[in-house]
């Protein structure tokens, strides 16, 4: 089981809350891009990952879309998954002024019977960004036509 938390700031930019996680945890966060996410910054360890992407991300039709539009009022995200709950973290996290705690999801995963097929997260595997999405059981895009 990992453990997958939200937090969320409009008081700070993401390049502002990367260095203050990074002091705060003592980690080193790398800025990385994507055509998905935009600019975000990540820390991978032994202890999980951390996050701090903007919420608004870079939409197919040239508008931006809200990365987590329960929350458009967030300007930027935090999102941690340690490998099980730690309230330490939690702790050093909220003690980041204007930033808040939005969401808690503990993930349930198994390892796939196939040799190199990665795990699958069978809390979230019928959760989907943008309407299509891979599905983990069918290996190929849902949504659209001949997709099952």
């Amino acid at each position: 089981m990992t453990d997958h938390h939200t937090y969320g700031t409009s008081a700070h930019s993401a390049n502002a809350l990367a260095r203050l996680v990074a002091d705060r945890l003592g980690l080193l966060l790398t800025e990385r891009e994507s055509d998905y996410r935009g600019v975000y910054y990540r820390a991978d360890g032994p202890d999980g990952r951390i996050e701090v992407q903007p919420n608004l991300a870079p939409g197919d039709d040239g508008e931006d879309d809200l990365y987590d539009p329960v929350h458009p009022a967030i300007r930027v995200l935090l999102l941690t998954t340690p490998p099980a709950p730690d309230a330490a973290l939690q702790a050093r996290l909220g003690s980041i002024e204007g930033l808040a705690h939005l969401n808690h999801e503990p993930w349930r995963t198994a390892r796939s019977p196939v040799a190199g097929v990665a795990e699958v997260d069978l809390a979230r595997s019928t959760r989907v960004r943008g309407g299509g999405g891979i599905s983990p059981c069918q290996g190929r895009r849902s949504g659209g036509r001949g997709s099952g």
